[in-house]
């Protein structure tokens, strides 16, 4: 489902210099698991996942998704993202920042209206709310809701739990368990004991002095 070859990520830090944040990375995770992503901060757990889904550019390397190439700056229906800042329009409604997602992606906007109303139904967000009014727990259920919405084969979430209390966060736990339950391959970065000990299997991201591995613990 997820294949990594050779994959190197590095930043500009200044002028001629850059960063190296992934190092010659190899990684395959099958359909159908739910996997939480631990390391220490920094480590690089966030810019992989933004590499997977098309957001940070490969300075070397391949990633495939359902044997589909990732290409930056492009967006695969079969990946979303759940952001750690949850990174929602303001001035757009909770309504339009999930249902524009799916418009984006391919789907019909009548398809796309029915999935975004039905989700945000689910996690108890009124449709209408603006985006700058909702707290930090509505926030994360909408970028939720989004990422849904185009039934993504990849679900990728960074810190999806953080900002959640414990009733919401159980929720939204369960919507990802079904979502690996349903064939899909859930990928997770988190320090969030709860959700590691959810997930069916446990990655941890490590730096070498050669390479970046990420390796079953």
């Amino acid at each position: 489902m997820l294949t990594i070859e050779d994959l190197h990520v590095s930043y500009r830090t200044g002028f001629r210099r850059r960063r190296q944040v992934i190092r010659g990375l190899n990684l395959e995770l099958p359909a159908a698991a739910c996997v939480a992503l631990v390391g220490d901060s920094g480590i690089g757990k966030s810019t992989l996942l933004h590499a997977i889904c098309g957001i940070v550019k490969a300075s070397a390397g391949e990633i495939k998704v359902a044997g589909k190439t990732v290409k930056s700056g492009s967006t695969l229906p079969e990946v979303a993202l759940i952001f750690q800042d949850h990174n929602l329009i303001y001035g757009l409604s909770s309504f339009d920042n999930v249902r524009l997602r799916g418009i984006a992606v391919g789907e019909k906007a009548s398809r796309a209206n029915q999935r975004a109303s039905q989700l945000l139904q689910d996690f108890g967000i009124e449709v209408k709310q603006q985006a700058e009014t909702l707290s930090g727990g509505q926030a994360a259920r909408v970028d939720l809701c989004r990422a849904l919405v185009s039934n993504p084969q990849v679900l990728l979430g960074d810190e999806p739990t953080a900002s959640l209390d414990d009733v919401n966060k159980a929720q939204v736990i369960d919507i990802l368990r079904e979502q690996s339950q349903a064939g899909k391959l859930v990928l997770l970065s988190t320090h969030d004991r709860d959700l590691v000990e959810a997930c069916d299997y446990v990655y941890r991201m490590k730096q070498l002095p050669d390479r970046t591995v990420v390796e079953r613990i």
